[in-house]
């Protein structure tokens, strides 16, 4: 009898039924001892008591009790089918061996009677009379015991699988339960693509290594655009098509290596089409403006032209029967139509006539048995070539490309809507699955199947990117980089799932192969831009060998070994230049201690050192910067906003004439000038994928949406209030626009109501800044003007103090008349003198220095050889006042909020309970002021805080001392102003820290601040400031009469350890925005309240000192502390 008692930690399994499915298994692996075993210490049978009455009454011959229980047995089932046959089979053996032994009336009796009480169907009864006749196993004869039990077992083993359980489990039931636990782990796994056994100690997961996601080989030979690439049936072949007017057969080598075998050079005009023949030996090609020809594949050879004596006879597209004998043309005249030839070129069949439109692409099954067709009138033929039928499938947008799965069981086309849609060939499914996430909207773009039993689609791109989807989920799998233009085609080899292969218009094809989540990597090329780099950091490091190389040989001192050991010695620095090229100079995060919350130790190791060499690349251009302002020709008044294209190639920048300017960035050049907007565009963006697409909003209450290479309005609206922020979703086409009290969520590429903006979030403050997360997680940052609360104390402390590393001293440089020289008249280590102490004068200045320029722990000892008197007099009218109003001079502040956004759902209203970070008291002049970075793991803001009383900077209590009236802050906070520090903070993303505060450090100028933003790497911060302030001084340039002032526009700090590594100074710009190229290394831009923009680059002749026009002074002083 069976217990209820349950396994598992669901409870959902039977410990009898367990246990019984266990002996099974034993039983059918041969372990019959085990089974047995098993069966009597459990008490649990594998077979049940119905199962052993019935086979022992079998055994013995007993039919009408054998009769009796399958009737019970089936007594509660509703397959009348099953149970029917069981007894047909019953009667068949007992009316088999009743005839053998001469029964005759016992077999008659049978028939009459047990069939009927039974109920036994008509149709039964009779086909078992038929059996029983002409079997000639029913012939009277002697009767075989051994024949008679084997023939018995037969029949217990057909009952076995038609009796019902629970009286007897299915034949290897646990195999079947495992193979199918896996079966639906392999089938919810989205990486799967291998034939390989998997195994069963661990949950069967795949990761990237298994899909073709990183290149292996770039192959360059064809001159111009390739347009068109696809594998060989066997994979063994590989065949490109270019604009070029040839064609060219690869060969994959068994190490997957591709080399180029013969290039087709025959076609006057582009070929855009190849077509293998199934045999492998056969090779098609032709163009949109060329005739079809037909190739050895062997020797490379033109076998036949089609249609020679008509010159007019151009093929669009073309496909092989799976004979290898016959072929199929689709003409882009519809004059011309469809054709099929045989290899000779003698024409079989032909689609011609007035309903036979243009040609866009055709395919046939593997089976050749349908022809599906695609016109260019949106419509899909399907034709089944036997029977004649046809069924045709209409899509809304226009249909470029088509593709067959290896089954022949499912197609894909390509919509110039930048959809793949994929339909069954059966005709079931009344609506496609669609595919969406890549760029197709000017050129015809090709798909393929690809992978483990088709399970894969991949698609080229228009934003140079190879896009990868598993069939059971229409957002994309994985994004290739490395392509630099279009890519047209991709074609999966269909032997080798693990291998693919792009075409692109930047002339080459990409084999991609599987990633490599382990090993060594010194680097990878992932675009062609990135060789720009690469190749200044290689030269970098030659430079550097041969420097510390020559350095070795001069014994400068006393360390340097004796003579005899010197050769060791420099072997022994080589290695050492070597590693430290790699630890320190290639991998500057080696060189900090990991801080608290920052994240685990850091340990350098070679996979790590490809994104090692950008940070150190852009960490040594930092160091080399050229500037240059752009040629506007006339002043387009205030420059706004700026942004770079995704490419880098480009960038937009915004101005008080109400236009969008597009910039080359290396040149400088104004390349369009986009009108439209009739108030001040405040904020412009580049789409992140699209280089050409670029959005700008303005007070004029108007988002517009613009081609940056046609200077074309694609799409506006008006969001009836003032445009302060905007931000583009990374991987949908989504905009978010935060407009007066609203945020509004915009699918810019949908029809009718699905392109209105949706209102997703009101405020009751304006709202002055939105960012989406720069890889798409979910999280969106918006920033709100903050309530005014007198009462609201709840400012946070800071947390920089005691720690504080101020900017140094201003350098203030006297030039003689008489002399060329330029003397410091700040003092430094080359002109502090001894015994200057009795000078009361110097002593105030050296007292005022060192409070508010100096680093604490600094100190300013001795004298200078400087009259002091007009000094003291120069900088008491120049600093004093200014100094003394910067105490109070404090910005208004907003409140930042992180909410979880699901793309998933992107116009769902944003409740309170999906706000996952709020920050108060954040400084944000523009929608620039707050940054999520890069690598999309910290958020940076400026944020006031609280200083406990005990930390006040001495400076500030001696003036709060002098005025205590002063105000409070504008913030409305119960504190005095001299309370209020403000802190660039670096907060946590990551699930372990969320929120918390990394790493921060005191600025003393919050109210000039206009831009906070990442480096590319998000290893460095830049700060741009938009007034000239005390707080700013850089240096000083004075001949006695004219004085320059020059102030920090720019600083950049580390964000390891929020050092100040980088300032860049001006004396005339005030920047209202800045940021960095997207690519490290490759310098950044700002724009200034008067209207310039200037550019910094990488200066490739720097040393130590700029030269040459687009230089100024002291730009390479020591800003470190």
């Amino acid at each position: 009898m069976e217990n209820n008692e349950v396994l598992g930690s669901k409870g959902l399994l039977k410990k009898h039924e367990f246990v019984r499915i266990l002996i099974q298994c034993l039983y059918s692996l041969g372990y019959k001892n085990s089974a047995s075993c098993l069966e009597q210490e459990s008490n649990i049978s594998c077979k049940s008591s119905d199962f052993e009455f019935l086979e022992k009454q079998v055994l013995t011959g007993d039919w009408d009790s054998s009769l009796a229980v399958l009737d019970r047995v089936f007594d509660d089932s509703r397959d009348d089918s099953r149970r029917n046959t069981a007894l047909y089979l019953v009667l068949k053996q007992c009316l088999s061996e009743y005839l053998r032994r001469g029964e005759t009336s016992l077999a008659l009796s049978v028939l009459q009677k047990q069939a009927q009480v039974f109920r036994v169907g008509r149709e039964k009864i009779h086909m078992l009379a038929f059996d029983v006749i002409t079997s000639k196993e029913m012939e009277p004869g002697e009767v075989d015991s051994c024949l008679v039990q084997d023939l018995r077992r037969r029949l217990l083993a057909e009952l076995e699988k038609l009796i019902p359980t629970p009286v007897v489990i299915p034949g290897r039931r646990l195999e079947h339960l495992v193979e199918s636990a896996v079966m639906n782990q392999i089938d919810t796994c989205m990486y799967h693509n291998s034939w390989d056994a998997v195994s069963l100690y661990e949950d069967h997961r795949c990761g990237r290594d298994q899909i073709p996601s990183e290149t292996v080989q770039v192959l360059v030979a064809h001159k111009n655009e390739v347009w068109f690439v696809q594998f060989s049936d066997s994979g063994k072949y590989l065949a490109t098509a270019s604009s070029d007017c040839t064609a060219i057969i690869w060969k994959v080598l068994d190490d997957n290596e591709v080399e180029l075998m013969h290039t087709l050079q025959s076609h006057q005009n582009p070929v855009s089409f190849v077509s293998w023949s199934p045999d492998d030996t056969k090779l098609l090609t032709c163009g949109n403006a060329e005739v079809l020809k037909l190739w050895d594949v062997e020797t490379g050879v033109l076998r036949h032209t089609f249609g020679n004596n008509d010159s007019v006879f151009t093929v669009s597209s073309c496909a092989w029967f799976p004979d290898s004998t016959r072929l199929v043309c689709g003409s882009s005249d519809p004059e011309r139509g469809i054709v099929m030839w045989d290899t000779d070129g003698n024409e079989i069949k032909a689609w011609r006539g007035t309903r036979i439109p243009k040609v866009v692409d055709l395919a046939v099954t593997p089976d050749g048995e349908s022809m599906i067709t695609v016109f260019s009138d949106k419509e899909i033929r399907i034709l089944n070539l036997e029977s004649l039928v046809e069924r045709v499938v209409t899509e809304e947008q226009a249909i470029t490309s088509l593709s067959v799965s290896g089954d022949g069981k499912f197609f894909i086309v390509n919509l110039s809507s930048q959809e793949i849609h994929l339909w069954d060939l059966a005709g079931e499914w009344k609506q496609p699955l669609k595919f969406t996430g890549h760029r197709q909207s000017k050129y015809v773009i090709r798909s393929c199947f690809g992978g483990l039993d088709s399970s894969f689609i991949a698609s080229g791109s228009e934003d140079s990117q190879v896009y990868i989807w598993n069939v059971k989920n229409k957002k994309p799998l994985e994004v290739l980089s490395g392509h630099s233009m279009t890519v047209n085609c991709v074609s999966w080899n269909p032997r080798n799932p693990l291998m693919l292969a792009s075409a692109s218009d930047d002339q080459t094809i990409r084999i991609w192969g599987p990633g490599k989540p382990s090993g060594l990597r010194i680097f990878v090329v992932r675009s062609p831009r990135t060789w720009s780099r690469v190749l200044f950091i290689y030269i970098y490091i030659l430079n550097c060998y041969e420097i510390l190389a020559s350095e070795m040989t001069q014994p400068t001192c006393s360390m340097i070994p004796p003579r005899k050991s010197v050769a060791s010695f420099h072997r022994r620095r080589g290695r050492s230049v070597v590693r430290m090229l790699l630890q320190r100079e290639i991998s500057p995060n080696a060189k900090f201690v990991s801080r608290k919350r920052w994240s685990k130790t850091r340990s350098y190791t070679m996979k790590q050192t490809g994104q090692s060499l950008l940070s150190w690349a852009e960490a040594k251009s930092l160091q080399h910067l050229s500037a240059k302002y752009c040629s506007f020709g006339l002043s387009p008044k205030s420059t706004i906003a700026a942004a770079f294209s995704s490419d880098g190639k480009t960038l937009a920048s915004t101005h008080g004439d109400h236009t969008v300017k597009i910039i080359d960035f290396q040149t400088g050049n104004c390349l369009r000038v986009l009108t439209g907007h009739h108030r001040t565009p405040w904020v412009v963006r580049f789409h992140p994928r699209d280089s050409e697409i670029v959005a700008s909003g303005s007070l004029d209450q108007n988002v517009r949406l613009w081609n940056a290479t046609t200077s074309e309005c694609i799409k506006s609206h008006d969001f009836r209030k003032p445009i302060a922020s905007m931000a583009f979703h990374a991987e949908d086409e989504l905009l978010a626009v935060a407009s007066g009290h609203k945020l509004h969520m915009w699918h810019y590429n949908g029809s009718g109501e699905e392109s209105t903006p949706v209102v997703v979030l009101k405020t009751r403050r304006s709202l002055r800044a939105v960012h989406f997360h720069p890889h798409g997680a979910p999280f969106l940052m918006t920033a709100e003007v903050s309530e005014i609360d007198p009462l609201d104390s709840s400012m946070s402390i800071a947390t920089s103090v005691g720690h504080l590393r101020y900017p140094p001293p201003p350098a203030i440089v006297f030039t003689r008349p008489e002399s060329s020289q330029d003397l410091p008249l700040v003092p430094t280590p080359q002109t502090v003198g001894r015994n200057r102490s009795d000078r009361p004068e110097l002593g105030n200045i050296r007292r005022f220095i060192q409070g508010w320029f100096m680093p604490e722990g600094h100190s300013l000892e001795g004298g200078v050889s400087f009259p002091v008197q007009p000094l003291a007099n120069w900088v008491q009218s120049e600093f004093a006042t200014p100094l003394s109003a910067a105490a109070t001079e404090l910005p208004c502040t907003i409140k930042i909020k992180v909410w979880q956004h699901d793309i998933g759902d992107p116009f769902a209203l944003m409740k309170s309970d999906t706000c996952l970070l709020t920050i108060q008291h954040v400084v944000l002049c523009s929608e620039m002021g707050a940054h999520f970075s890069p690598c999309g793991r910290y958020l940076a803001a400026c944020v006031a805080c609280v200083v406990p009383h005990a930390e006040i900077d001495p400076g500030l209590q001696t003036l709060a001392q002098q005025d205590s009236g002063l105000a409070t802050s504008p913030t409305q906070h119960p504190l005095t102003a001299h309370q209020v520090i403000y802190e660039l903070r670096v907060y946590s993303l990551q699930k372990e820290s969320f929120g918390s505060v990394l790493v921060s450090r005191e600025i003393r100028a919050a109210n000039c601040l206009t831009s906070i933003q990442f480096s590319p790497t998000s290893e460095h911060i830049m700060l741009a400031y938009g007034r000239h302030h005390a707080y700013l001084s850089n240096s000083i340039v004075t001949d006695g009469e004219a004085t320059s002032h020059f102030f920090r526009v720019l600083e950049i700090y580390r964000v390891s350890d929020m050092e100040l590594v980088r300032v860049l100074p001006s004396s005339e710009d005030e920047v209202n925005v800045a940021c960095f190229h997207p690519s490290p290394g490759c310098g950044l831009v700002y724009g200034t309240k008067e209207g310039s923009l200037r550019i910094f680059q990488y200066n490739t002749a720097a040393t130590s000192n700029f030269t040459g026009p687009n230089t100024y002074p002291d730009e390479n002083l020591s800003e470190v502390a």
